[in-house]
């Protein structure tokens, strides 16, 4: 007898051993999603998790502050809480994993949301994977599948690309790579999925209805959970309007976009559409250039910068409305064109008055300032010097990035 219970033992053991999973004296991490905005969201497992673990990496203690002041003794006495974010992730990441060798639960928490989704942890949990240490997460809110379900999109696909790029050419340029899915790529339908700083949302509205049209489906979704939550879903034209309207525009919102193939019969074709959108943008510009007597090799510059379109399609563009001429023929006896110095993408609310003090504080000289609004959010300034000489020194000495007052609410 005693001989069979010491064989059933050492082959437990055994069988403990050869398990792949972790050593048994290291302690798990927890990926704990928190509140997008409504603390009233946290379930109750992510309440006992944060109260039950021995270190708690968070982005931000004020969410667990106010996690416990919501609810009673969430934080016990003997927790430690360390700081967690994007810049010190690595430094931390050694002495986080020491506590999982040695036994200790370990939380993540960011500030709002799911963990490693645009946010941190994703590169602590990839290193407790690689160590054998568990890896559990408590889910949660995520504003990503919240903003789906309030948009009433009923595709069965979506793609999401995290935050949009701030620069106008390369968001473009991701635009019609997704929207080349559609015909390349053999899908029919699907939703794309992007973060965006409310701040920009105008000029990103702008690129979406230039590269899928102005009557393709979208939804934003602002502040999801809170009192004063915002989700706008119809037409991109309809959606600008609307979002014109509201006073609080800052902040990250989720903006979605239903795309569907020419087999669907739902949608117009979005790829005609993007161009016609970028020819129109070319003519206008083209008036402008001309009336302030642009070269078109400039102008072409400027018009691709403007639209995202490619240089060589503005090019064809400004020779076809400016001709074939570098200048206008009537400026060209005075060198208009090295009198002229052009600012591009200054902000759709800066004065004339405001330009003239940055120039002067950038010690660039002064002259006289005509603006030229573009439709596609912003604009150029022309500043009209007295000798070709002066707009040769404005050029050495102007530094743009001062000369962008009150562009960051425009």
């Amino acid at each position: 007898m005693l001989r069979t219970v010491s064989c059933i033992r050492l082959s437990r053991t055994r069988a403990l051993l050869q398990r792949p999973c972790r050593c048994l004296s290291t302690g798990t991490l927890f990926a704990v999603a928190t509140p997008i905005g409504n603390l009233q969201d946290a379930s109750a497992r992510v309440i006992s998790t944060l109260q039950r673990v021995e270190v708690v990496a968070a982005e931000s203690s004020e969410v667990l502050e106010a996690l416990k002041n919501s609810n009673d003794e969430v934080m016990n006495p003997f927790q430690k809480v360390q700081s967690f974010y994007a810049h010190n992730e690595e430094e931390r990441m050694p002495e986080l994993l020491a506590h999982l060798r040695e036994g200790h639960d370990v939380a993540i928490t960011t500030r709002a949301g799911t963990v490693g989704i645009c946010d941190v942890g994703a590169r602590l949990i990839k290193a407790a994977h690689a160590e054998g240490i568990s890896v559990s997460s408590i889910p949660g809110p995520c504003s990503i599948t919240a903003a789906l379900a309030a948009s009433g999109f009923s595709g069965s696909q979506f793609f999401f690309d995290g935050y949009l790029p701030a620069m106008r050419k390369a968001r473009l340029e991701l635009l019609r790579s997704r929207l080349g899915w559609l015909k390349d790529g053999g899908l029919d339908e699907f939703i794309l999925v992007n973060f965006c700083n409310g701040d920009m949302l105008e000029e990103v509205l702008v690129d979406f209805d230039q590269v899928l049209g102005a009557e393709a489906q979208i939804c934003v979704a602002k502040d999801i959970s809170m009192p004063y939550e915002n989700v706008l879903r119809g037409a991109i034209g309809a959606v600008r309007r609307t979002w014109a309207t509201l006073e609080a525009q800052r902040g990250a919102v989720v903006l979605l976009a239903e795309l569907r193939s020419k087999r669907r019969g739902t949608a117009s074709s979005a790829s005609s559409s993007s161009a016609s959108s970028g020819s129109k943008e070319l003519k206008e510009l083209a008036q402008v250039f001309q009336k302030h007597h642009v070269p078109v090799q400039k102008a072409s510059l400027i018009a691709a910068q403007l639209t995202g379109r490619p240089v060589e399609e503005a090019l064809e563009a400004m020779k076809a409305a400016l001709g074939e001429g570098s200048i206008n023929k009537a400026d060209a006896q005075e060198g208009g064109a090295r009198l002229t110095l052009h600012l591009v993408n200054l902000g759709r609310h800066i004065t004339e008055e405001e330009l003239q003090m940055a120039l002067q504080q950038a010690d660039v000289p002064s002259g006289q300032v005509s603006f030229a609004r573009s439709h596609m959010g912003g604009q150029i300034a022309f500043i009209r010097y007295a000798t070709p000489e002066v707009a040769r020194q404005a050029r050495t000495t102007i530094n743009l990035a001062q000369i962008r007052p009150g562009a960051s609410d425009g």
